[in-house]
């Protein structure tokens, strides 16, 4: 049992600490927002989907929506009276979810 254990607790732990690694490896902090919004690619206001906003930092954001954006394309986040510009960097499915990295290019608004 355990020859079976060790590879998985070696594993389990080269994973923790790549992870604390990439943790470390960020420039910014980013900021918990939990806000609700709409999310759109740029210039097609026919895909505009409701999105939760999940934190941003100065230059990225993370958002989940039930809408299917695509890596690479730019979209437009607004909430309140604030927009924001970005390129989805990956996605993540959660559930019925999904969860996009956004580049961010540039904010507007209040």
């Amino acid at each position: 049992m355990t020859l079976i254990l060790l590879p998985t607790l070696v594993l389990a732990v080269i994973f923790c600490t790549r992870r604390a690694a990439v943790a470390e490896r960020r420039r910014e902090e980013r900021v918990d927002v939990s806000r609700a919004g709409t999310a759109m690619v740029l210039g097609q206001e026919e895909t505009r989907t409701s999105c939760r906003v999940l934190n941003v930092s100065r230059s990225g954001m993370r958002m989940a929506a039930a809408h299917d954006f695509t890596v690479g394309i730019q979209v437009m986040v607004e909430w309140e009276n604030e927009f924001f510009v970005g390129s989805i960097r990956y996605a993540l499915t959660k559930g019925e979810e999904k969860v996009y990295g956004l580049r961010l290019v540039t904010r507007g608004g209040g």
